[in-house]
């Protein structure tokens, strides 16, 4: 796997979800995220203040990133708030994706 990218998108969640189920799902979601803060340690953790652009339109409109790095880890969720997306065309008002690369070849990991 030295050479491939993980892509998920919406329709494989959910058919994790269908798989697994929606309970099992959480529990194991809610247990990794428990691990994920007790291995949680500050010193090893850069965390920059997220920066974006908020441009003014038409229509009005917000992209952040924030960034993390984590020993042989960097991901990035890249963040975009769109007051208008519900009534202008059908979309979520926030939407966001997750970027994980690996620091020793910078080579993107998951999307």
């Amino acid at each position: 796997m030295a050479g491939t990218t993980r892509v998920l998108g919406s329709e494989d969640i959910s058919a994790i979800v269908d798989i697994q189920g929606v309970d099992k799902t959480l529990d194991e979601l809610i247990a990794r995220t428990r691990e994920a803060f007790a291995a949680y340690d500050s010193a090893k953790t850069e965390t920059p203040a997220r920066d974006g652009f908020d441009y003014h339109g038409p229509p009005l409109g917000l992209i952040d990133w924030m960034p993390t790095h984590s020993g042989d880890v960097v991901a990035v969720k890249t963040v975009g708030y769109h007051r208008a997306n519900p009534g202008a065309c059908g979309l979520p008002t926030v939407m966001a994706t997750t970027s994980v690369y690996d620091t020793g070849t910078g080579r993107l990991v998951a999307l």
